[in-house]
């Protein structure tokens, strides 16, 4: 039902992913995957992965720290509200490690989250041959003030920066990257 329903979605053009991004509001029902990171110095290292269904009163089950409220929540949300369950319950307290949350699918659809200075921040559908400047294309592409040079993708064991005006081969992306543009400086 839920796959039917995104791809009349994708088939119409009616608000939905498609090739623009788009933001998430999640609901009960929906399905989603949190990807939960660690990082040490420069190395990633996935903690754990999570597929789950929000149930009917709006919470979503998850190790360690249980059932938290997401409905209503958007997809960066429910990233915030996984590292605040984590942070009360007491496991990332580990002095100089840093975490992040990612959502890398929604209703059974991988996604990759471009945000920054893009003309419309938000969750992409991610594709077999997607790049990173097919996702940037997606949201709309930079805006005047994003950096070219400096972007950033955020991946299982990646943390790197492309500058894409050099860049000869297309930077491929996985699903739950997150891209981020920053503000370009100018002296």
């Amino acid at each position: 039902m839920k796959l039917a329903l995104l791809a009349a979605l994708l088939c119409t053009g009616l608000p939905g992913f498609g090739s623009e991004s788009r933001s998430i509001n999640l609901k009960a029902g929906d399905e989603v995957r949190v990807q939960f990171l660690k990082r040490e110095k420069a190395q990633l290292e996935e903690l754990f992965h999570e597929r789950a269904t929000i149930d009917g009163s709006g919470r979503l089950q998850l190790p360690e720290v249980g059932r938290i409220k997401i409905d209503g929540r958007s997809g960066t949300d429910l990233l915030e509200a996984v590292i605040d369950a984590y942070r009360q319950q007491g496991s990332l307290l580990t002095f100089g490690l840093s975490y992040a949350a990612h959502l890398t699918e929604y209703n059974g659809q991988p996604i990759v989250l471009v945000e920054g200075r893009v003309e419309s921040p938000g969750y992409v559908l991610w594709k077999e041959d997607m790049s990173l400047q097919t996702a940037l294309e997606a949201a709309g592409g930079l805006r005047e003030d994003g950096s070219p040079r400096t972007i950033h993708r955020i991946s299982a064991g990646i943390d790197a920066t492309y500058n894409i005006l050099t860049s000869e081969e297309p930077i491929s992306l996985q699903p739950g990257d997150v891209v981020r543009v920053p503000f370009r400086y100018t002296p």
